[in-house]
C-alpha cells in the first residue's frame, strides 16, 4: 500500500491506528487497508453534498470491493492492497 494511504486511518482514528502498528507486518498492511476503507466510507456523509453524490460514492466503493474479491482490483490505493494481490 502506498505510504499516502496511511494518512486517512492515522488522522481519522488515531488510537486504532496506533494499535494496528503492533500487528505483524503482513497483518498490519491488511488492517491499515481496512481502516482506510472504513475512514473513506465514514466520511461520505460529510463530503457528499447531495444524496445522489453520496450514493455514487457508495456505489464506487461497492464496485471496488467486488473487484478486489474477484482478483481484479481497480487503480486506487485502497483497491491495491496485499489482500487483493
Amino acid at each position: 500500500m502506498p505510504a499516502g494511504s496511511y494518512a486517512r486511518p492515522r488522522s481519522a482514528d488515531y488510537e486504532n491506528y496506533l494499535t494496528t502498528l503492533l500487528l505483524p507486518d503482513g497483518q498490519r498492511q491488511s488492517m491499515l487497508a481496512v481502516r482506510a476503507f472504513n475512514a473513506e466510507v465514514a466520511r461520505i456523509p460529510d463530503v457528499a453534498r447531495t444524496t445522489p453524490l453520496a450514493l455514487a460514492r457508495m456505489k464506487f466503493w461497492s464496485d471496488t470491493l467486488d473487484a478486489v474479491f474477484k482478483a481484479c482490483p481497480r487503480e486506487h490505493a485502497l483497491g491495491n492492497t496485499p489482500a487483493s494481490n
